[in-house]
């Protein structure tokens, strides 16, 4: 069983040798990772130079819009059984492919996701994406989809990703339809969160990519899987968690159109709680 682990990489050379060496130190030997690099400079050359002997490590050169035609061009390049996936500023722990190698031997067909480690400021957190999950894989996919899974390869060439934000949880919505998930309750991916410099352009612009991912998700799941969750309350959800962006961020006036005019009283008590704990914080906060 043979893993081909897809990273790409936008002049990340400071995190990159991180990355790669999470990935030799794997328990689990029989990998290859896939690099593919997008417009990288100097320094990135120089961070892969320690790993030339290394014929496990093939670097792909290109110019690709978004991660996703990035992520597209690692797959077709890649010779494995199975595809997962790492971010260039991220990194693995030892176990993480040998869980999934256990999923597998057991469950071939499935998606195998794993737990989420969040590293910041020298904290840890342990982001347990198994409790998330109470057996509705929309629901799942659409709020707590991630790139810290595995599948087959086959999967990834039959639904190629698209979009450049969103898209790992309409792909994980798409192909849920019809495969189970298996989660190893193990927060072997190491999440590494830092400040990025995030404008109001730059907020509105992402949720609208957002939007258009989620649109093509109910555009092409079917009727009565679609009713596990239905759009409506998956609107509903989203703009919630995107008013606590905004909230977080400082954005007055996206937060008030978000909690006064996009979010909608549905979904029970749970629902209104949440609202009113949206509108008490817009009201007390200082702008």
């Amino acid at each position: 069983m043979k893993f081909s682990i897809i990273t790409p990489v936008y002049r990340m050379a400071p995190t990159i040798g991180r990355a790669v060496d999470s990935v030799i130190n794997q328990s689990y030997e029989d990998w290859e990772m896939i690099i593919v690099d997008n417009g990288g400079d100097e320094a990135f050359d120089v961070s892969m130079a320690a790993y030339s002997g290394d014929a496990r490590i093939k670097i792909y050169r290109g110019t690709f819009p978004d991660r996703s035609e990035a992520r597209n061009h690692g797959i077709l390049q890649s010779s494995g059984d199975f595809i997962t996936f790492l971010d260039a500023d991220d990194a693995l722990a030892p176990g993480y492919l040998s869980a999934f190698e256990e999923i597998f031997s057991r469950k071939p067909e499935c998606i195998a996701i794993s737990d989420i480690m969040k590293m910041e400021d020298g904290r840890k957190s342990h982001w347990k994406k198994a409790s998330l999950f109470d057996g509705n894989r929309l629901r799942y996919a659409a709020n707590e989809g991630n790139i810290t899974f595995a599948a087959k390869r086959e999967y990834f060439l039959e639904l190629p990703f698209r979009y450049d934000y969103w898209e790992d949880k309409l792909w994980l919505g798409l192909v849920g339809e019809n495969v189970d998930f298996v989660f190893t309750s193990k927060p072997s991916y190491h999440y590494y969160i830092t400040s990025k410099i995030y404008t109001e352009d730059d907020f509105r612009h992402t949720m609208a990519i957002e939007l258009r991912a989620m649109d093509t998700l109910y555009d092409e799941i079917s009727d009565d899987y679609g009713k596990a969750y239905p759009k409506s309350a998956a609107l509903n959800d989203f703009y919630i968690k995107k008013s606590y962006v905004a909230l977080a961020c400082g954005y007055r006036d996206i937060a008030r159109e978000l909690i006064f005019k996009k979010v909608k009283l549905i979904g029970g008590l749970y629902t209104l709680l949440r609202i009113v704990k949206l509108r008490m914080m817009y009201l007390w906060r200082k702008f």
